[in-house]
């Protein structure tokens, strides 16, 4: 199951891991050198619990275990930067920066399933 914030997450999704060590992918560490917005530097520790680490996605399995979060956290005064990690394995597949001022009008609703 894909769920999105803006659409609404289930309260039994996990969502907060703590704070962590970060493992990068391949296609992490280059997505982050070919960024339309720039190179990133790439963070070496998440801390979920922070308020300022936004969940935008949860992906659960078919038993409800969380198996993605697509976590958004503040980079300058101008961008965030956006990880997807697999929170088991504390690794990070993608990354990407948003503007601090998007917010995603163009949501693709289709994509995501409903909470009842």
């Amino acid at each position: 199951m894909l769920y999105h914030s803006q659409l609404g997450i289930p309260e039994s999704a996990r969502t907060s891991f703590g704070a962590f060590l970060l493992e990068y992918s391949q296609h992490a560490m280059q997505a982050a050198q070919n960024d339309r917005y720039g190179v990133a530097s790439l963070p070496k520790f998440l801390d979920t619990t922070s308020p300022e680490c936004q969940v935008i996605e949860v992906e659960t399995d078919d038993t409800g275990k969380t198996t993605k979060v697509v976590y958004r956290i503040p980079y300058d005064g101008e961008k965030d930067l956006v990880l997807a990690v697999i929170p088991a394995r504390r690794f990070v597949k993608t990354v990407w920066f948003n503007e601090r001022g998007d917010l995603h009008n163009t949501l693709d609703e289709s994509k995501y399933d409903r909470v009842n």
